[in-house]
């Protein structure tokens, strides 16, 4: 019996057998090891086990299900994590339909695992069976809309922890019968089973052969050992239709972690006072407020909640309940009396939520100061709100998120909401890799909106549209007039920052979405700066990117795409710089330049001193450490920096000085539609 080990998709590390020890780089795969190992010791510095792609460490052998069945079992010991470890690291058993792996990007294939690893958004790492499947072809190189990820069949020990951590140890037994796969999981004294019918799911990419064996991804260090390996007669069997659906864990918190409150029916004026010490039974009047969540329950159309000054602190979040349709005309204010002086501060939250949550329509949010949430300051789930001038900072996860409520239908996703004059700042989650300065992203309708926001010192990206092929396709989300800078640098308790730190993530898993951003610059960004990050379809206009990326190469705008069903769509112009545009295609080759209007397709070497020194002399003055700051009128102040003389301005770049009149009343004018409600989409930004 040959076992072999591989490096599956952009994982790294090392795998160690008896006296053997092979260091394994991404995509490759080496060493064979000849009878039944005795244990087996898996360094795995990256991989990760997710909704849209897998990569990881494996040690396997292969069996042929069409004559073979198989019985694998061992005792799993994590002997060390990292802190900071991610919610799609994981480990266990597996059984895999190809290890085809000749570079990093080949990442998909069909999969089943019985392991620790995210099963639920319940806790973060779990107990279970993870199944994946839909993709047919042999290669493993291309993304599929097909593709299904199974997360439903969930061990549920009472006495396991939140996360991976060093020193737990479970032992797994993986089996292969005539009628599917099951699989035991043993933990802490008990016991428990899973199932699947049929094995046929695992032979769409490679039809002669499972490979099956033991694997790790994210950074950790495990140890297996008590290893039983056995081969007896068998057969293929077929996996019904209904045994595997698409079932992802809820985002951003399981949909039955909170009780949604009551309608509350109470007399309160039009104009309705809450403050910190308010009462439930206050009369909502400046002299006797009440509670905040009293009248959120109890506000109908036409109604204002005035904010007193002071922090708002909740054991859980406070919560608007869907009453509003989507065409609403009278809308409902929740307004700070004095814009910045009315906090809500999760820091006594019991439960890891969002501080704020908003299922209504037809809302205008404005002044408040949201920060210190288990997650993300204010989630928006729904429909045609305004969120005007507010800040979240210190959120364990997106400070301003768009994103639909666990569970909506997709013709409910939440659009038309406007985002205006906000900041996001500083915020950061507890593996140090997911919390944006804003985001929309997921599951989103049309025509949501950022205008004149800053994001910066994000743990990870200052504007997230990030989507998910597993998901399908979102509406469509303009950015204009923003400012994004210094995301994913270090900030707080996180010594190791693993995330991205873009300042525009402009889509993912090459969904086809034509989101657009004009306007805007992103400067200082641990990654690049603005990232189509693989969405085949974007929009760029009239940008400013400048020192983004780690030295010595400089990601300013980075374009690229995995599709090869459709040729890239990248309508862009009026780039500054236009000489460091990088792009990427399916074959990891650059388009012709006619392709980007405008730019040249160059290599990283554009981020030479030379042509940096030749950049920075169309700022009117070198950049400094002055902050951007905001006027009263809500528009962005940037104190001369990344202010382009006149002639390099013809060429491209955003404008957001107050040089020009005209401009800044066009920009206050556009700042008043969008208050309104009256201009929610701006079309093609560029023609």
């Amino acid at each position: 019996m040959e076992w072999d080990v591989a490096a599956i998709g952009n994982s790294k590390g090392n795998i160690g057998i008896a006296e053997e020890a092979y260091i394994l780089e991404p995509g490759s795969r080496t060493g064979t090891f000849h009878g039944c190992p005795g244990t087996v010791r898996i360094q795995s510095k990256t991989g990760s086990l997710g909704d849209s792609e897998d990569s990881f460490l494996f040690c396997y052998t292969r069996i042929y299900p069409d004559k073979e069945n198989f019985l694998l079992s061992a005792t799993c010991r994590v002997k060390e994590t990292s802190e900071y470890l991610g919610w799609q690291a994981g480990y266990g058993l597996f059984a895999v339909d190809t290890v085809i792996s000749e570079s990093r990007h080949h990442r998909y294939r069909n999969i089943l695992t019985v392991g620790r690893h995210r099963m639920s958004k319940a806790t973060e790492h779990s107990a279970g069976m993870r199944v994946v499947a839909g993709y047919q072809k042999r290669e493993a190189t291309e993304v599929s809309g097909k593709r299904k990820v199974d997360l439903s069949r969930e061990a549920g020990f009472s006495n396991q922890k939140e996360r991976i951590c060093s020193g737990e140890q479970y032992h797994f037994v993986l089996e292969k019968t005539d009628l599917g796969f099951t699989g035991r999981i043993l933990f802490d004294g008990e016991e428990k089973e899973l199932s699947i019918e049929g094995c046929d799911f695992l032979t769409k990419q490679d039809s002669d052969a499972i490979y099956v064996g033991f694997a790790a991804a994210g950074d950790l260090e495990l140890e297996i050992s008590d290893i039983h390996f056995e081969i007896t007669q068998g057969k293929s069997s077929k996996t019904p239709e209904d045994a595997i659906q698409v079932r992802l864990p809820d985002y951003p918190f399981a949909r039955d972690a909170i009780l949604e409150p009551e309608k509350i029916h109470a007399d309160f004026r039009k104009k309705i006072y809450v403050s910190p010490t308010g009462r439930p039974d206050g009369k909502g009047k400046r002299n006797d407020p009440t509670d905040l969540q009293t009248a959120l329950s109890a506000a109908g159309s036409g109604q204002t909640i005035i904010m007193l000054d002071g922090i708002y602190m909740p054991e859980t979040s406070y919560y608007v309940s869907r009453r509003n349709s989507r065409d609403e005309k009278n809308v409902l204010h929740l307004l700070a009396e004095h814009p910045g002086r009315a906090y809500i501060d999760g820091a006594q939250m019991v439960q890891k939520l969002p501080t704020f949550i908003l299922r209504d329509n037809g809302w205008h949010i404005r002044g408040i100061v949201f920060r210190n949430s288990p997650l993300s300051g204010l989630l928006v789930c729904g429909s045609n709100n305004t969120i005007e001038r507010c800040e979240a900072y210190g959120n364990g996860d997106t400070g301003i998120l768009i994103c639909s409520y666990p569970g909506t239908k997709k013709d409910e996703w939440p659009g038309g909401n406007t985002v205006i004059g906000c900041d996001s700042h500083h915020n950061c989650d507890t593996a140090g890799e997911n919390a944006d300065g804003f985001g929309a992203k997921l599951s989103i309708g049309e025509g949501n909106v950022f205008y004149e926001c800053t994001a910066h010192h994000n743990v990870d990206d200052g504007f997230d549209l990030f989507s998910k092929n597993v998901l399908g396709t979102t509406g469509r989300v303009t950015i204009e007039n923003c400012v994004a800078y210094e995301n994913g640098r270090s900030f707080f308790s996180v010594s190791k920052n693993k995330s991205g730190g873009m300042g525009f993530k402009l889509g993912g898993d090459n969904v086809a979405i034509a989101h657009r951003v004009w306007n805007s610059i992103a400067f200082r960004n641990q990654e690049a700066g603005f990232s189509t990050n693989y969405n085949p379809w974007v929009r760029l206009k009239n940008t400013t990117a400048w020192q983004n990326g780690k030295e010595p190469v400089l990601y300013n705008y980075y374009l690229f795409t995995r599709r090869s069903d459709i040729p890239p769509d990248w309508k862009v112009a009026g780039l500054f710089p236009e000489n460091n545009v990088f792009t990427r295609t399916p074959a990891e080759v650059s388009w012709p330049e006619a392709m980007i209007e405008n730019n040249r397709c160059i290599e990283a070497s554009a981020a030479s001193s030379e042509l940096e020194r030749v950049n920075r002399n169309c700022f009117i003055s070198p950049e400094t450490a002055k902050p951007i700051l905001r006027g009263r009128d809500g528009l962005i102040k940037l104190q001369g920096q990344f202010t382009l003389r006149k002639e390099c301005l013809k060429k491209g770049g955003a404008d957001l000085d107050e040089r020009s009149l005209f401009k800044r009343l066009r920009r206050k004018l556009r700042y008043h539609l969008l208050l309104k409600g009256a201009e929610r989409d701006s079309g093609d930004l560029v023609k």
